[in-house]
């Protein structure tokens, strides 16, 4: 059996000797063959290319011998082999299965795989490719009857991205992070609940209270995936809290401000009246009546600030102004009797009257 629409063939006389002989009988001298297909030859060995397919009689007759020897030849199309995928690629780190496929076959097929490095030792109609860099695999198929075919395909391997993240983190609790990464064409941010845009290059987290670490995966052009992480760095908010000895009295009120912060490092007072001060332990003087809320801010080393705040904390009052009127006037032995109006300014809340008689009469009551 021959493969392929044009096969060589090679024919011996199997008659031994140099020049072969018979015991008994003269040299051979001619040789003729005929092979099937209308082409002959007179050589002791010769070669004959066959341009179709079909089964050819083969005759070799040779002289000074009896008899004509026939045989029989079939000439096939031979096989084809084909690799798939064509342009085959993978992301560092995977790989792919290569398949043979063989057209034309007679019989069972054998498969040798080879690399530019040598052979695979794979002898299957797959191959499994998953070096770490582009590579062309090689297959040599062969059918029952020794046709045989190759076909190779280059593998091409893709490097993941390379990632560059970062935050800019340390942040102070209750505050949100910037996180940024760079590498790729899409992005794809975990725990995404806690991002303003998870597929985004550059979002922006929640605020955050505890320390918190952010996984991307991020994806190239040739659609290879890598993963990093980036941990943001919370810093706890300094405590704070102040208070005052004396929050109440008639103005002129100087208070005695007092803070409590372990932390701090520096110091906003409000006091409420549009005055602020930035020393630990301030004294501030109110001159006016009226009620004012009093908040503090602290900042510490770390740039984290907490904020305490009292409201209508000072309680400023007016200084009373004491006036009041008698009726009436004059007044007789007969009807001995003086009402008293209290017309005193600043709103008082407590009265304490001497009538300035020998008897040192005293009243309580507003209007006595």
């Amino acid at each position: 059996t021959g493969c392929g629409a044009t096969v060589s063939f090679n024919f011996n006389d199997c008659v031994q000797g140099n020049p072969p002989t018979y015991t008994g009988w003269n040299p051979i001298t001619s040789w003729n063959w005929s092979f099937g297909d209308g082409g002959t030859s007179s050589a002791p060995s010769p070669n004959h290319i066959y341009n179709g397919t079909g089964t050819y009689s083969i005759t070799l007759n040779v002289g000074n011998c009896p008899g004509i020897i026939t045989k029989t030849i079939n000439v096939t199309n031979g096989i084809n082999v084909t690799v798939s995928p064509a342009g085959a690629a993978y992301c560092e780190g995977n790989g792919i299965t290569l398949t043979a496929s063989v057209l034309g076959a007679t019989g069972s097929v054998s498969y040798v795989w080879n690399t530019l490095s040598g052979p695979t030792g794979v002898t299957t109609n797959t191959i499994f490719a998953n070096g770490a860099s582009t590579t062309t695999f090689s297959v040599v198929a062969t059918d029952r009857s020794g046709c045989t075919a190759q076909a190779a395909s280059s593998v091409t391997v893709h490097p993941l991205p390379v990632i560059v993240i970062s935050n800019n983190g340390p942040v102070c609790s209750g505050s949100t992070a910037l996180l940024s990464v760079s590498g790729g064409t899409s992005y794809n941010w975990s725990p995404s609940t806690h991002l303003t845009n998870p597929i985004i290059s550059n979002p922006a987290t929640t605020p955050l209270t505890v320390d918190t670490k952010y996984f991307v995966a991020v994806t190239d052009a040739n659609g290879c995936t890598a993963i990093d992480s980036t941990m943001v760095l919370v810093n706890p908010n300094p405590t704070v809290t102040f208070f005052a000895p004396d929050t109440s009295a008639c103005e002129e009120l100087c208070v005695n401000f007092n803070s409590q912060s372990a932390t701090a490092l520096t110091y906003q007072w409000n006091f409420g009246d549009g005055n602020t001060d930035n020393t630990n332990t301030p004294v501030y003087c109110y001159d006016m009546p009226g009620q004012y809320s009093v908040s503090l801010t602290v900042t510490d080393a770390k740039g984290c600030t907490a904020l305490a705040q009292k409201i209508n904390y000072i309680i400023v009052y007016d200084v009373p102004v004491a006036v009041f009127s008698a009726s009436p006037q004059p007044t007789t032995i007969s009807a001995p009797t003086v009402y008293f109006t209290d017309l005193s300014k600043g709103s008082p809340v407590m009265w304490q009257w001497s009538f300035g008689d020998v008897l040192m009469s005293t009243s309580i009551l507003q209007s006595p």
